[in-house]
């Protein structure tokens, strides 16, 4: 995806990477949520703003030239965190503000329930959580879907035969807009690009895309 790190600290080995692809302007609700490290950002178009903020609060970044998409980013992140030997990634939204004491509190939760597989949150993959080990063996995100890759990923995880872990935290939405809305409406994404993904989408599984909160896949099988 022609990335490369900036701001890489010697951060202290923990168990949790969260990473979280942005391309929209930082938000203070947001980033004050942002309470455990290591967190690392993949800059997706412009980066002015996003460098300077994650200079200030101690956040990796690493560039990505363009918008690399979300599977492609998380899919960086995993690597990084394979790289340091870290356990887990939780993947996180940039539209998502968890309430106090924000992903400290998640990093809790992987601490002390998460299995060897990790958890979902009932956020679906606005906040989800998958050991580095899971992410080996089910595969990388499809770089190919880049909107529906995380209901691409349920329907893998059913099939290797990976459950779906409980939900277990409340959320809070950032009422303004949602990153999908937003990004149409500052032109970062193409109109018909939902639309193109989703025939995709159906072209390799010959059905329409679930809801990936969905208990499991109706037909898991690739056309």
């Amino acid at each position: 995806m022609g990335a490369r790190r900036v701001g890489m600290g010697a951060a202290r080995p923990v168990s949790l990477l969260i990473v979280c692809p942005v391309i929209l302007p930082p938000r203070p609700e947001l980033l004050a949520s942002w309470t455990h490290r290591p967190h690392l950002c993949v800059l997706n178009g412009r980066h002015d703003l996003w460098q300077e903020t994650c200079d200030e609060l101690g956040l990796e970044a690493i560039r990505s030239d363009g918008n690399a998409g979300c599977p492609a980013s998380w899919n960086v992140g995993f690597e990084h965190a394979r790289e340091r030997g870290l356990e887990y990634v939780a993947i996180v939204s940039q539209s998502l503000v968890i309430p106090p004491p924000g992903t400290a509190r998640l990093a809790e939760l992987v601490e002390h329930r998460a299995d060897e597989r990790g958890l979902v949150t009932n956020w679906s993959f606005h906040a989800a959580v998958f050991s580095v080990a899971l992410w080996e063996r089910v595969g990388p995100f499809d770089e190919g879907l880049p909107i529906y890759c995380d209901t691409d990923y349920v329907r893998r995880l059913f099939l290797a035969g990976e459950r779906t872990p409980a939900n277990l935290m409340p959320t809070a939405i950032l009422e303004a807009e949602s990153t999908r809305a937003a990004t149409l409406r500052a032109g970062l994404i193409p109109l018909d690009a939902y639309d193109v993904d989703r025939k995709r989408y159906i072209a390799k599984w010959g059905s329409e895309p679930d809801d990936p909160c969905a208990a499991g896949p109706t037909t898991p099988q690739p056309a």
